[in-house]
């Protein structure tokens, strides 16, 4: 095992160098445009456009958010794209909509994509427990000290149904506690820590949030295909829609363009405290939600979805594939697919907007009726304090508002 993860650490430092050096010019990048259409000729009234640009104005001037940047697509065509507020306060800096952030929790449906991208080259089975890889899982227990059932399976750790700590507990979140935090700490090291902390509850009883859920999925994958889980997910899907601005390991100059990160509280917005982690190009970082990524490329991951797979004609995951992440697990209470927050269902039985928000203050949404795609980077999450949400909070707002002025869309 430490031969395997030796191999795969050696290969994907190449890789590594090699994407970093492709990111030094992150922010004068020459990626393919997205075709641009006009708001008016898709029948938004101009007012429409307006009233949102107003929303935006008026909440960073009543100091309810800092800033952020918005996409909205609409059969193919970018009809808004645009930054506004502050990207740093402080200096004044503005934000700017090409600029990359953290997108947190919006890391799920891209991993789960690769992921199930690998199975759909039939490299591994969604529905083997993962102790068919990871051997420290055979005899996994329960948080009672009873022995599980089984381990669960990546199908069920993609859907928070494998019983993995859920993020909330004391148990969750790894990537946070000082014992991960490290130049030599690896994902192998942390998922085996966690098969020693146990599960929740036996896998596929119930739902329970769990980003390190994620991080057991992709070890599985590493170990069952013999290479790095980063490296397959570039070469499967990053390099084929050109996602030339998202990664799990930013460079300096990449970090010096992430917008300042803040929280709202009761005496206003203020900066965040919170450490960012140093990462080198194999040391643990979590796959439920590291990615930084810009606006331009997060649009293109939604399309790939919104188009069941393809991409400028070419088939990237199969239509099969893709439609199997929109749908809820037959084990699962809540709405929740392979990585993504599911809405309704269409009377023909398919899934009718799926989407995902990220607790840096990040939100996303595919709408596959009306063939609409809309993001939302800030670089705030919404506040919990009930002091701060007597009145409906920023992002509330701009969702109510999108709702509103889309609503006629056809």
């Amino acid at each position: 095992m430490e031969a395997s993860s030796t191999v795969m650490n050696k290969a994907f430092l190449v890789v590594a160098q090699l994407l970093a050096t492709s990111m030094i010019c992150l922010v004068a990048s020459s990626q393919e445009e997205l075709p641009r259409g006009s708001w008016v000729e898709h029948g938004l009234p101009e007012s429409s456009r307006e009233e949102l640009r107003s929303l935006l104005k008026d909440q960073v001037e009543r100091q309810r958010i800092p800033g952020g940047s918005i996409l909205l697509i609409h059969k193919g065509e970018l009809i808004f794209a645009e930054g506004f507020g502050w990207a740093d306060i402080a200096a004044k800096r503005p934000f700017q909509v090409t600029q990359p952030v953290k997108i947190a929790s919006i890391t799920k449906p891209i991993v789960a994509t690769g992921i199930v991208a690998i199975a759909d080259g039939n490299q591994i089975s969604l529905d083997e427990p993962v102790s068919k890889w990871l051997p420290e899982f055979l005899n996994v227990k329960l948080y009672s000290g009873e022995p599980a059932a089984r381990a669960p399976t990546i199908r069920e750790l993609l859907s928070h149904t494998g019983g993995a700590p859920i993020d909330e507990s004391p148990q969750g979140r790894p990537w946070l506690r000082d014992w991960s935090n490290g130049p030599n700490v690896t994902l192998a090291d942390v998922v085996e820590r966690l098969s020693k902390t146990g599960l929740a509850w036996e896998p596929g009883a119930k739902f329970g949030y769990s980003g390190s859920g994620f991080d057991t999925a992709v070890r599985a994958v590493e170990v069952a295909t013999g290479r790095n889980f980063e490296e397959q997910l570039h070469s499967r899907i990053f390099m084929p829609l050109e996602m030339t601005e998202t990664t799990f390991r930013p460079n300096p100059v990449v970090k010096a363009a992430i917008p300042k990160a803040y929280n709202l509280t009761t005496n206003g917005i203020v900066a965040s405290t919170r450490k960012p982690r140093e990462h080198n190009a194999s040391n643990y970082v979590t796959y439920g939600g590291s990615l930084g990524t810009t606006p331009r490329d997060l649009a293109k991951f939604l399309l790939l979805h919104l188009q069941h797979g393809k991409w400028h004609g070419q088939q990237i995951i199969s239509d099969e594939a893709i439609r199997s992440m929109h749908q809820k697990p037959k084990w699962s209470p809540t709405g929740y697919g392979l990585g993504w927050s599911l809405g309704k269902i269409g009377k023909d039985g398919q899934r009718l907007t799926i989407g995902h928000t990220g607790s840096s203050g990040t939100a996303c949404s595919i709408d596959f009726d009306k063939q609409l795609v809309w993001l939302l980077f800030t670089q705030m999450p919404s506040p919990t304090n009930p002091a701060l949400t007597k009145e409906p909070t920023f992002h509330q707002l701009f969702r109510d508002k999108l709702k509103e002025i889309t609503a006629k869309l056809e």
